[in-house]
């Protein structure tokens, strides 16, 4: 199954698109030279990263930390930039994604929970709770806790 974009069928998107800077085709030149052994080496420098997360989280039961390093920024905000370097979307997502994305690659069990929002904008200020590896019974449990004690799910920003 594909996936369908809000303009259409997807060839209408890649149509639309393949143009653009950052785009599809200009990203596969940029990954061209990206070997399938580079890759695997690339991979491969996670399992330490992991064995070390590991036993840190050994004497603890939870980590806890932000979500993110900012509040949500506006849609798109991410593609300042690109026209330029394609590369430059990741630096421009870094404040989003630096709490959460080493839990991402090692593979520990994390979940991020909007427990709070910001006064000013009204968006969702969220953490991040990180368990032991094996530990997702005690990270859902947790999760459950806080959903209980701090409902969200009817929560809405305003939309400007």
């Amino acid at each position: 199954m594909s996936r369908r974009q809000p303009s259409g069928r997807p060839d209408q998107h890649r149509a639309a698109t393949a143009g653009r800077p950052g785009s599809r085709p200009r990203l596969r030149r940029r990954a061209a030279p990206v070997t399938l052994e580079r890759q695997r080496r690339s991979a491969a420098t996670g399992r330490p990263a992991a064995g070390s997360l590991e036993g840190f989280l050994a004497g603890v039961d939870l980590l806890v930390t932000p979500s993110m390093a900012c509040l949500p920024p506006l849609v798109g905000a991410w593609r300042t930039g690109t026209e330029d370097d394609p590369l430059r979307a990741l630096r421009n997502s870094y404040p989003m994604g630096v709490f959460t994305s080493v839990f991402n690659v090692t593979g520990q069990p994390a979940i991020s929970l909007p427990v709070h929002h910001d006064e000013a904008t009204g968006l969702p200020v969220g953490i991040q709770i990180v368990a032991a590896p094996w530990r997702e019974d005690l990270l859902l449990q947790v999760s459950r806790a806080l959903e209980l004690a701090l409902p969200w799910a009817g929560r809405r920003p305003t939309v400007s």
